[in-house]
C-alpha cells in the first residue's frame, strides 16, 4: 500500500530531537520513536509500506492517508527538515516597545517615546528568516503595544508566507478595528486575542488613561463576536479586589473564553505609582480563595486562571492546582521553567531573556544574554548564555540553593519561577518567596477544599 502524509503534518529533526513530528498551527512538535520516524519519511506516494500496527494507528489518527502510487509527494514545507540548534519551536517577540499607555505597573517600562526600542522592517524580516532556518514556527507577539507598529500587517503577511503561525497576539485592544480583524482574516491569520482589561471602574486608573475602559470592552465584544478567541488578563490589586466578580459576568456574557487574574508584581514601575496598593502574597491568596468559592457557587461557563494558584475548566468540571508543577512525575533533569524552554523570549532591542518577567531587570541590571539583531540566532540555539539559563535544570537549581533544594515541597513546585525569584532574591537561583507562602501555608489543601466536586487532573497527595 501507499500513503502520503496529511498536508497538516511535517517531518522535523532538531539537534537532541532527532524524530519530531509537527502539525500545522499547533506549537510544540510531537516526539515520535525512530521506527515510526522512518515510515513517516517513507510516505511519499512511491513507496510500498506493509499495514502494520504502526502505520494503522498513524492511519486512526489521520495523521497518513492512503494513496494512489505516485501521489503522495509531500510539499515543501512538510519535507524532513534537520536543524543542527536545539529544539525551541516558538517565540515570544516584542516587536515594539511603543505604547499609547503609560500603565502604572508595567514592567517592560514601556510608553510613547519616538525613540523607545522597535524592530525595523528590516530587522523583523531578517529575525524571521532566522527563525525560519531553527525551526521555530509559532509566534506571540508583544510588546509594549504591537498593534502600533506600523508594519504590523506586513509581519503577519510574512509569518504567513512562511507557513509559520501567529498563535496570540497580547495587546491593549485600543487598536482593535472591523478592519484590522479583516486584514487579519484575509492573511489567514486568527490568533488568540489575549486583552488587557483590569476591572470594571478601576481600568482607567491603572492604565492612566480616560476611556480606556469603554474602549477596550467595546475591543472584547468586537473580536468575540468576529470569531476571535479571547482571553482577557486582569492584574490584581488592592484596588479592584471589589469588582472581580462584577468583572467576571461582564466578560463571560461578552464571549470570553477565559479570564486570567495575575498579581500585580512589585516591580519598580509598580512601586514607584501603586500608592502603596500593593498585595503581598498572603491577602493575594486569600482573595483568590474567596473568589474562587464564589466563581464555583455561580456556575460560570468561563474559564478562570488565576495566576499561580489555579486553574479551572468549568466546562468539564476539572482544575489544576498552577503552583504544583510535575509531583509525581519530578525528575531533577527536568529544566528550571519548562515554558522558557520552549519559547524564545525576545525584547524589541534584540536582548534575549529567559522570559519577558525578566526584560526590565536585566536591563537595569545590565545583563544580556545574547541580541538577536546583533548575533546569529542559530549559534545563540547552540552555545551561549541564553541557552545555559532556559536549560538550567532542577538539579542545577538544587546545587545552586541548598534551601531549595532540602525543602520537603521542592519536588512540587520545582523552585518556583525564576523570574519571581531574580526580582526578591536578586539573582536567578534565589528561592521564589511567593511559593514558599503557598505551600508553608498549605492553599493546595485550601483549594481542594472548595472543589470535592470537580476532578484534579494533577492530583498529588502531598504529605
Amino acid at each position: 500500500m501507499y500513503y502520503r502524509l496529511d498536508p497538516s503534518f511535517a517531518l522535523r529533526s532538531w539537534n537532541r530531537v532527532p524524530y519530531a513530528l509537527l502539525r500545522k498551527d499547533a506549537i510544540d512538535a510531537d516526539v515520535v520513536d525512530e521506527g515510526t520516524f522512518r515510515i513517516l519519511c517513507s510516505c511519499d506516494g512511491k513507496t510500498d509500506i506493509p499495514t502494520g500496527r504502526t502505520v494503522q494507528r498513524l492511519l486512526a489518527a489521520g495523521i497518513i492517508r492512503r494513496c494512489e502510487y505516485g501521489g503522495g509527494d509531500p510539499t515543501q514545507w512538510q519535507q524532513l527538515r534537520w536543524y543542527d540548534n536545539r529544539y525551541f519551536p516558538a517565540v515570544c517577540w516584542s516587536i515594539t516597545e511603543r505604547c499609547n499607555f503609560d500603565c502604572r505597573h508595567c514592567f517592560v517600562g514601556a510608553g510613547s517615546a519616538d525613540d523607545a526600542p522597535c524592530f525595523t522592517y528590516a530587522e523583523a524580516m531578517a529575525f524571521l528568516e532566522a527563525c525560519e532556518q531553527c525551526g521555530i514556527h509559532a509566534f506571540v507577539l508583544t510588546g509594549g503595544e504591537p498593534l502600533m507598529h506600523p508594519d504590523f500587517l506586513n509581519i503577519l503577511q510574512e509569518i504567513y508566507r512562511r507557513n509559520m503561525h501567529v498563535y496570540m497576539v497580547n495587546t491593549n485592544g485600543s487598536f482593535i478595528t472591523p478592519d484590522l480583524l479583516g486584514h487579519m482574516k484575509d492573511i489567514g491569520c486568527i490568533p488568540h486575542l489575549k486583552i488587557s482589561f483590569d476591572g470594571i471602574g478601576r481600568h482607567d486608573w491603572l492604565r492612566r488613561s480616560s476611556g480606556a475602559e469603554q474602549q477596550v470592552l467595546r475591543a472584547i465584544e468586537l473580536s468575540t463576536a468576529e470569531g476571535f478567541p479571547v482571553t482577557v488578563q486582569m492584574n490584581v490589586f488592592p484596588g479592584n479586589l471589589d469588582c472581580l466578580e462584577e468583572t467576571l459576568v461582564c466578560l463571560e456574557n461578552a464571549g470570553v473564553q477565559e479570564t486570567r487574574l495575575i498579581r500585580t508584581a512589585d516591580a519598580p514601575k509598580w512601586n514607584k505609582n501603586s500608592d502603596g496598593s500593593v498585595l503581598s502574597f498572603t491577602e493575594y491568596f486569600d482573595a483568590m480563595l474567596g473568589l474562587l468559592d464564589s466563581f464555583v457557587r455561580q456556575q460560570h461557563r468561563m474559564g478562570l486562571d488565576i495566576w499561580r494558584f489555579v486553574r479551572l475548566d468549568p466546562s468539564r468540571k476539572q482544575y489544576r492546582i498552577s503552583a504544583i508543577k510535575h509531583a509525581e512525575c519530578y525528575s531533577g533533569k527536568l529544566p528550571v521553567c519548562e515554558g522558557n524552554r520552549h519559547m524564545l523570549s525576545v525584547t524589541a532591542n534584540g536582548d534575549m531573556v529567559p522570559c519577558h518577567s525578566f526584560s526590565g531587570l536585566y536591563r537595569t541590571q545590565g545583563i544580556s544574554l545574547g541580541n538577536v539583531k546583533t548575533q546569529p540566532l542559530g549559534a545563540l540555539l547552540t552555545k551561549s548564555p541564553y541557552l545555559d539559563a532556559v536549560c538550567e535544570t532542577l538539579d542545577g537549581l538544587a546545587r545552586q540553593n541548598h534551601q531549595c533544594g532540602r525543602c520537603r515541597y521542592f519536588r512540587y513546585c520545582c523552585g518556583g519561577c525564576r523570574a519571581m525569584a531574580a526580582l526578591y532574591g536578586n539573582t536567578y537561583y534565589a528561592s521564589d518567596p511567593m511559593m514558599c507562602c503557598f505551600f508553608q501555608n498549605r492553599y493546595d489543601r485550601k483549594i481542594r477544599s472548595l472543589l470535592p466536586l470537580w476532578q484534579d487532573t494533577l492530583y498529588t497527595d502531598i504529605p
